[in-house]
This record gives structure tokens, C-alpha cells and sequence, in this order.
């Protein structure tokens, strides 16, 4: 399911779902300033504010609502205007609860803007980090259990798929993992934390004590860094 939006008027907002006119609402009541009361709101109630989110884009009788009756298992969203983009619309919240929790909600470009998907001429290759430091400073997890899912569910999927499990998920074995390679998937299952200047992976020393590792907007050359 494809729902696109664009502005009719400076606050009459014109919905297509799947390439046809749905409908029009009004952007007014979902602009959240910046006051204390409309972050509060969102943040103590959000089933609130989500309700709102969902009558506008699928009031009933409409296209768009009866698309989604029919339980599409993928809403694509592409608001056309910075306006439209930065309201969250993940907050959703209609008779079943928040829509996120029951679809796959993501954000696209509209059809003009977008390119073609990178075709693959090898397998996928996915790189898990499954890290469990030893420290008093984190609250242990259960790993195991979830590398045992990751694995589930990659083992099901039909596609060319490699999973490699970095031992130990020290920072030192990731890149060596990835470096030279190509198609390579990280994904980290662990603590982590965010900082002022980016965000923290907690990974692993040689001997399983914590070693955090600061991720910043740099350049791929220097994209992670030991963090002290």
C-alpha cells in the first residue's frame, strides 16, 4: 500500500493511495509547536496525538481506508513536502493500536526521485556482532538467546544468505570481518548509549570486559574509534 502525500493548499493536504486521489484533511491540527504542552502530549499520551495522525490519512469511507482494510502487509509513505516529513506519522493509532505494531510502516521518495535497487551478483552477507561485555556499568543480556533468533530467522528466508558470528565481538575481529569485503551486513546486538558529538557501542576486549566504542559522522575511514 503506497499513500502519498502533497499539499493542495497551504493547509489542505491531498492523499493518493496506490497512484489515485483518496482524500483531503487539514495540516493544521497535526502541527506540533514547539510548546511544552504538545511535547507533553506526545510523550505521555500518544495514543492521543496518533488517533489524530490516523483520521487523516485513512478517514473512513475513504480509498485509503478501505486499502487498508484489506490488511496490506506494507504501507509506503511519501510525504512530497519537508512539512509533511517531519510530522511522525509512526504514531498512527487507530482501533487495533498503533499502525506500526500491525504493518511494516516505512518512508520513500516519491517515484521520480528514486533509483533503481542495487542488484546483488553475489549472496548476502551478514556480520553479527552478538556482544555481552563483563562490567558492572550494563545490565547483562541474554546473547545467546538472541543470536539463536537471528539464526531462526535467517535460516528461513529464501534467498542466498552467509550469517558469520564475530568471535570475539571485539572491534579489532569486526573490521576484520568487513575489511576489502563486499555485500557485508553489521549487525550489532548489544549495549549502547548516545553522546552530545554521536553514540556508543558497547563491544568486547579479548577477555570480555567492556570496551566502548564511539561511532561518529565521519568518514567510513573513521567511522569507529575507541572511546574513552
Amino acid at each position: 500500500m503506497e499513500i502519498m502525500l502533497a499539499h493542495h493548499t497551504e493547509t489542505q493536504i491531498r492523499v493518493t493511495c496506490d497512484g489515485s486521489y483518496s482524500h483531503l484533511f487539514d495540516l493544521q491540527p497535526l502541527t506540533l509547536s514547539k510548546k511544552d504542552a504538545d511535547q507533553l502530549l506526545l510523550i505521555s499520551h500518544p495514543e492521543q496525538y496518533g488517533r489524530v495522525l490516523y483520521n487523516a490519512l485513512f478517514p473512513h469511507g475513504t480509498p485509503a481506508y478501505q486499502t487498508l482494510k484489506t490488511l496490506p502487509e506494507r504501507i509506503l509513505l511519501i510525504a512530497k513536502e519537508d512539512d509533511l516529513d517531519a510530522i511522525p506519522w509512526e504514531y498512527s493509532y487507530g482501533s487495533t493500536g498503533f499502525l506500526i505494531l500491525n504493518h511494516h510502516f516505512v518512508r520513500g521518495l516519491p517515484p521520480e526521485q528514486r533509483i533503481p535497487p542495487y542488484k546483488l551478483d553475489t549472496g548476502l552477507h551478514i556480520v553479527a556482532i552478538p556482544s555481552n561485555p563483563l562490567s558492572l556499568h550494563i545490565v547483562p543480556l541474554n546473547i545467546d538467546a538472541e543470536w539463536m533468533r537471528l539464526k531462526e530467522i535467517t535460516e528461513s528466508l529464501p534467498f542466498a544468505l552467509t550469517l558469520e558470528r564475530v568471535r570475539p565481538p571485539t572491534i579489532e575481529q569486526m573490521r576484520n570481518a568487513v575489511a576489502s569485503q563486499r555485500h557485508r551486513v553489521v549487525h550489532f546486538m548489544g549495549h549502547g548509549g548516545q553522546l552530545e558529538d554521536g553514540a556508543v557501542l558497547c563491544f568486547e576486549k579479548d577477555n570480555g570486559e567492556l570496551d566502548p566504542v564511539k561511532i561518529c559522522a565521519a568518514g567510513a575511514e573513521n567511522c569507529l574509534s575507541s572511546y574513552t
